[in-house]
């Protein structure tokens, strides 16, 4: 299990959005896959995955093309983690209990029902609370 509970694509996509956020101009410059890629040190092939479901959302544009690429096409503030994120997962599946599925609702909960419940809500509240606009673009 990862940091925050989300898959490997889930993440890229994060990283491929916050790329975007911090060079945001409204659609002016464009980026590509693998100039994302490079940027946040993903691996080439499963950006350009994300980016194509990206831009099937409201979130982001992508232009074919020699000089294509993506461009977040909403201000950063206005898209959050938790947008991006369900994208590519069910965020809000309650997690899987060491002893099997449903066995807390079927059972006396089990001893790390209420801490692995803790982190779930944790996990939801920052992903849901958290939008681009935060992120600063990096020094140069």
């Amino acid at each position: 299990m990862n940091t925050l509970g989300y898959g490997k694509v889930a993440q890229t996509a994060i990283s491929a959005m916050s790329h975007l956020a911090v060079h945001y101009d409204e659609g002016e410059t464009r980026y590509n896959a693998a100039q994302i890629a490079e940027a946040r040190n993903l691996p080439q092939p499963i950006v350009a995955k994300v980016l194509s479901q990206l831009a099937q959302s409201d979130y982001i544009s992508g232009t074919a093309g020699r000089n294509g690429g993506y461009a977040l096409m909403v201000s950063p503030e206005k898209i959050t983690f938790f947008d991006v994120v369900t994208l590519f997962e069910k965020v809000g599946e309650r997690p899987f209990c060491p002893f099997g599925p449903g066995w807390c609702k079927e059972h006396n909960p089990c001893a790390v029902h209420d801490e692995i419940d803790a982190l779930h809500h944790s996990v939801h509240c920052f992903l849901k609370g958290t939008h681009f606009g935060v992120l600063e673009k990096p020094a140069d």
